[in-house]
């Protein structure tokens, strides 16, 4: 066997991983600014995760009025997917209540990147509150964004294939939620690394609660490092062959924060591809 014969081979296998990730979507995805270097996790960096969406919520009972955070992430140019626990009427919040900055880092202060939007209009797939099944929303918000020119430091970020299998990756965990269980919400954009969790281990810990078609299982099961209040609707960046990053899963609930036996559990965002492209009229993959 020649080598010219071996080299081309190894060539074609790479192609052949790039197009089963290859986001059709006209815009690039998924490109951090920085290697990867939230509890027991670590402040990252401003604009390191250029997809990365702070959702700011007015709540209205008749008794007060409250804000509450959740992560979200781009894309598309005018697209944001997070948890559908964060953005369900239920929450006693409307459309308007909610508003969306990109290129936020330290929420103490403003920053020259933070570009803010409204939602023009969300959408659930058959959301139960009460099960937590199907916890996923597609934000649209009410101007595009301008990707190419006055906003080219924002990227949305790659989406899976349709039934994509989850197996044996390390992924990274953003957002702005607090540091240790009943804790405040941070003020600077965190990151952790966390471990894929196998279905049945997921399964023994959640029971009936978890399941393994529409959701997956990260962290580690000593405890000590986890996502948290506050980082609901977030990513699970997960990095693949060409360098970038795939929405894995979104942040949906756990056992308290970094508890032991307790992985944190997220939405399997790759279920949720052919709902995904139907509700936004966009072929990703």
């Amino acid at each position: 066997m020649s080598l010219l014969f071996v080299i081309n081979k190894i060539i074609i296998i790479q192609l052949l991983i790039l197009c089963l990730y290859k986001q059709t979507y006209s815009e690039r995805c998924g490109l951090a600014s920085q290697a990867t270097r939230i509890v027991g996790g670590q402040q990252s960096r401003p604009l390191s995760w250029p997809w990365m969406a702070l959702l700011t919520i007015r709540q209205t009972s008749i008794r007060s009025t409250s804000l509450s955070r959740c992560g979200g992430s781009l894309i598309s140019d005018e697209w944001v997917l997070t948890a559908a626990h964060c953005v369900s009427p239920k929450t006693g919040s409307q459309i308007s209540d909610i508003q969306i900055t990109f290129g936020e880092y330290d929420t103490r202060r403003y920053e020259s990147t933070e570009v803010k939007r409204h939602v023009a209009a969300v959408y659930l797939d058959s959301y139960s509150d009460s099960s937590n099944a199907n916890d996923i929303a597609l934000l649209k918000l009410n101007q595009k964004l301008d990707l190419k020119s006055a906003h080219n430091f924002l990227q949305p970020i790659c989406l899976p294939t349709a039934g994509l299998q989850v197996k044996g990756d390390t992924c990274v965990a953003t957002g702005w939620g607090a540091n240790y269980g009943g804790g405040r919400g941070s003020d600077v954009l965190q990151e952790v690394r966390l471990p894929i969790v196998a279905n049945n281990v997921c399964q023994w810990r959640w029971r009936s609660a978890f399941s393994p078609d529409r959701q997956l299982c990260a962290g580690y099961m000593e405890g000590g490092r986890d996502t948290c209040q506050g980082d609901s609707g977030g990513p699970l960046n997960c990095q693949i062959a060409n360098g970038a990053y795939l929405l894995q899963g979104i942040t949906s609930y756990g056992g308290g924060c970094a508890q032991p036996n307790s992985p944190g559990v997220y939405t399997k965002v790759s279920t949720y591809m052919p709902w995904i492209e139907r509700t936004t009229g966009l072929k990703f993959n």
